[in-house]
């Protein structure tokens, strides 16, 4: 009795319909690199902490006053929200601030509509016009760019007076040019949320009344006001019908220049009447800064940029550079688009060029919105880090693929089977982009690393198949039931490494918090990737294997190239530059030929019938069968317009494959010569390695209890040294850039910090390695925050050629630091940019109900720690409405 047949195998599809396989990996080809082309770019994944701000300004409150009346109130309604895990506030002059943490499988749009419903119900004291605002804690949020818009110099104007009055004309122009035009301009974009405009000066109508003579005639400032304000409006008069037509009336009466301001009639308790000019002076002034920006020590305008939460950076970078102006370096991708836009006459082309010609139109008119002598300074640029980054981890990729080949070609010796399993890295990773795509993965530090550390477990299930096909074949089996044979075997235990694989990577997207969020797209990398490197060693690389080398043969239905060539040798005598010399006109023949049998088999034989055929029509019968026939020249025209066609580029393909087999063909030769004697010296040296491996395997065995006691002592040693090693989530990061915060004392006013800043300024400005510096004193009434005042200016550096200085950037800072603080009393910090809005990395909370008491043992503390490295601040606060004493570090 005869064995029962083997099932078929399931790996027979990808070796008995080769093109059908190859279809379906060039169409996972396309997708992934349209994938790839619309992956957002960003420099981490994004991270949204389940956290919500309340901010609620009091104008002009004390802080006990904010926190009796504002803060321990909205605490009591808003610790009742669902999900809500823990609740701190920080009450200051004039502002409140509330911050509810939520636990991380909180729905952060649902909670944030249940605290607009529990603010909807809080009634606030008598004197606050604005509403609590909710911002939601994102690190994404901070300015994507910076720029600064600074005038002229105006250094050749010799009077002092003169020369500052002309530059304070000039900010003046620039920032209310920048308010009213660039600033709506550039927020129509898309993928820009907000921008915000700092610094700078403003103009504003100044009325300054004579207090006596006020006094005399019996009236006080709010008389005045309402007088102001009656007469300054702008109304809705109701409507009028006249006939069919309604006409809406509104009450004009806004002041348009100061002359009006100046008449404006104020009565006095006596019934007498005088205008607002005989009580105070009126003219169009200055307004107080609230924040002083400079760049190079030079006064500026600042514009920050914010994007949308789903923008891509870098396109969003990319869009506003261009619009200022700035030099950037096109992508490889971006020239693609606009070379294909410009020659190919397509729906989608003309779009892609009107959507250029746009952006460019918006540029000029930008630069027509500011002054003419305005000079842009680009202050940081979030892009230019994510792509340096991104460009690093992409060459670590590719170059690690490179290595993985010449290791593999020093151990195969054959560039055929190199190349075979070269296919799986660049395959694996397009295809890997599809599911980022459909999953958005955004190309990160985190993603492209997972597909770094994927590179070289990449090749490891290709080389185990190609080694198992191989080894069937020296058993004797054909090509095709090698490969089918081969990849059968092994198949279950490449699926089933693999699988181990992910099973380490991938649970880690089910973890909660910043850790889940920082290294979920790393995981979802590495398990897609590895997936992609299963189907790859399963499906394609066998596809591959069994292809046997075409044979150099055609019949008169293939390659017209081969033919000649062949119909040319067949002739006794001819050589082979003989016969490459009659190619052309062999060629000719062929073309004559085909010519002649396309006219026959369409309209020849009708046109022309043969005379000695019995039922040949004549006569009027055969003109009038000419004439119907007509058409069949147009289906000749068709026919030989297609053949041609089908020649031109079988004959491409033809002469394309065979440069690309030629290539690899002198390839192959150049690297067995170039690498005989490396390769030799490599199969030398590992034949030696694996006798050594087998001599010290035996030692090793027979001393068994030694080596077991000498690898418990490594284990303690290394746990004992990995006691010791720091810990930090995000290590800081060196990319040419960092920032000093200068803390004055409580009070002091904009002027004297400005001062105080300036002379840091100056000391940093000095070093050759620094580039520019950017200092703003202050905070604007509208991005008022806690840790911000009068008192606080902030100063950004940005070093040249950041890529070489900031391999040194740790030791300019430290030099810096120690001119700085040697010339400034002040509380100064140096920071470098950082992923997250965290103050410190240490705080100490002291809890009590006593201020006083608590202060005292602040300051006590204070007095204890200051030997202590690092140290930063004591600041006074409440939490969950209790006050605190919050020990602050660097």
């Amino acid at each position: 009795m005869s064995d029962p047949a083997p099932p078929p195998s399931k790996y027979r599809l990808s070796i008995r319909r080769p093109v059908t396989v190859a279809m379906l990996f060039l169409s996972l080809l396309v997708f992934g690199a349209k994938s790839y082309q619309d992956l957002s770019i960003n420099l981490m994944p994004d991270i949204s902490c389940p956290t919500l701000t309340v901010r609620t300004e009091y104008e002009g409150a004390a802080p006990a006053d904010v926190e009796e009346l504002m803060t321990r109130p909205l605490e009591e309604r808003l610790s009742v929200v669902n999900g809500v895990v823990e609740v701190s506030s920080i009450s200051s002059a004039g502002l409140s601030e509330i911050i509810l943490e939520f636990t991380w499988s909180t729905d952060m749009n649902v909670a944030m509509q249940d605290v607009r419903d529990a603010l909807d119900m809080y009634t606030p004291p008598q004197g606050i016009n604005k509403k609590p605002a909710i911002l939601r804690y994102d690190p994404t949020l901070d300015p994507v760019l910076r720029v600064a818009l600074t005038g002229r110099s105006h250094n050749s104007v010799r009077d002092r007076d003169e020369r500052q009055r002309r530059i304070l004309g000039d900010l003046i122009e620039i920032r209310e040019a920048a308010e009213r035009q660039v600033k709506a301009d550039l927020e129509a974009e898309v993928g820009i949320a907000q921008v915000v405009v700092k610094g700078g000066r403003e103009e504003e109508i100044q009325v300054l009344v004579d207090s006596a003579r006020l006094k005399s005639f019996g009236l006080t400032l709010g008389n005045v006001l309402t007088s102001l304000q009656q007469q300054n409006i702008n109304l809705s008069g109701g409507s009028i019908k006249e006939g069919k037509t309604e006409y809406l009336v509104r009450t004009l009466n806004e002041f348009q220049d100061v002359e009006e301001i100046e008449d404006v009639i104020i009565r006095v308790p006596s019934g007498d009447q005088h205008r607002l000019k005989d009580l105070a002076e009126v003219f169009l002034g200055e307004k107080e800064r609230e924040t002083i920006v400079r760049v190079n020590g030079r006064e500026a305008v600042e514009l920050q940029i914010f994007k949308e939460g789903s923008a891509n950076t870098v396109e969003v970078c990319n869009t506003l550079k261009d619009f200022f102006g700035f030099s950037r370096r096109q992508g490889f991708l971006e020239k693609l688009a606009r070379k294909a836009a410009e020659h190919m006459p397509t729906e989608r082309a003309e779009e892609m060029l009107a959507e250029f010609e746009r952006k460019a139109k918006l540029a000029e008119q930008l630069g027509t919105r500011l002054p003419e002598y305005h000079q842009a300074t680009l202050i940081t640029d979030q892009s230019r880090f994510i792509v340096a980054s991104i460009k690093e981890v992409q060459q670590t990729a590719i170059i690690g693929g490179l290595l993985a080949l010449f290791i593999l070609y020093l151990f195969l010796r054959e560039i055929r089977s190199t190349l075979i399993i070269g296919l799986a890295i660049p395959i694996s990773v397009i295809a890997t982009f599809v599911p980022m795509f459909a999953r958005d993965v955004s190309l990160n530090i985190m993603s492209l690393g997972g597909l770094a550390l994927g590179v070289g477990m990449l090749v490891d299930n290709s080389i185990v198949v190609l080694e198992s096909i191989f080894r069937c074949k020296e058993e004797g089996d054909g090509i095709l039931d090698a490969a089918e044979r081969g990849t059968s075997e092994v198949s279950g235990a490449v699926t089933a490494s693999t699988l181990t694989t992910i099973a380490v990577f991938f649970p880690i997207i089910f973890v909660e918090g910043i850790a889940g969020q920082l290294f979920g797209d790393l995981a979802l990398t590495v398990t897609f990737s590895l997936i992609a490197s299963l189907l790859v060693a399963l499906y394609l690389i066998p596809m591959v294997a069994s292809r046997q080398g075409a044979a150099l043969s055609a019949t008169e239905s293939e390659v017209w190239l081969i033919r000649a060539y062949f119909e040319a040798r067949g002739q006794s005598g001819t050589g082979k530059i003989a016969a490459l010399k009659r190619l052309p006109l062999l060629g000719l023949g062929y073309a004559r030929e085909a010519l002649s049998q396309s006219w026959n088999e369409t309209a020849g034989r009708a046109l022309h019938p043969n005379e000695s055929d019995s039922a040949a029509p004549s006569g009027a019968l055969k003109l009038l069968l000419k004439l119907s026939v007509a058409p069949l020249a147009i289906l000749f025209v068709v026919q030989l317009a297609l053949e041609i066609v089908s020649t031109i580029f079988v004959t491409l393909l033809f002469a394309i494959t065979l440069l690309v087999l030629t290539g690899i063909w002198v390839v192959s030769k150049i690297l067995g010569v170039v690498f005989f004697l490396p390769a030799a010296l490599f199969d030398y040296s590992f034949r030696a390695l694996r006798v050594m491996y087998l001599s010290v395997l035996r030692k090793a065995l027979v001393l068994s209890p030694l080596i077991l006691a000498a690898v418990a002592v490594l284990a303690a040693h290394a746990a004992q040294t990995a006691l010791g090693l720091g810990s930090e989530l995000i290590p800081p990061l060196r990319q040419g850039e960092f920032n000093i915060r200068i803390e004055a004392p409580p009070g002091t006013r904009l002027e004297d910090t400005e001062r105080r800043a300036q002379l840091v300024s100056n000391i940093v400005g000095s070093y050759e390695e620094v580039e520019t510096v950017t200092m703003q004193v202050g905070v604007e009434e509208a991005d008022a925050r806690s840790e911000q005042g009068e008192n606080i200016a902030n100063l950004s550096v940005k070093l040249v050629d950041p890529e070489r200085t900031s391999a040194i950037q740790d030791e300019l800072i430290e030099a810096m630091r120690d001119e700085v603080i040697a010339r400034m009393p002040d509380n100064i910090t140096f920071t470098l940019p950082t992923l997250f809005s965290f103050k410190t990395a240490v705080e100490l909370q002291i809890f009590g109900d006593e201020l006083e008491v608590l202060r005292a043992i602040g300051e006590e503390a204070l007095d204890s720690l200051q030997a202590i490295d690092g140290l930063k601040d004591v600041e006074l606060s409440l939490k969950r409405g209790y006050p605190e004493i919050i020990i602050t570090y660097d």
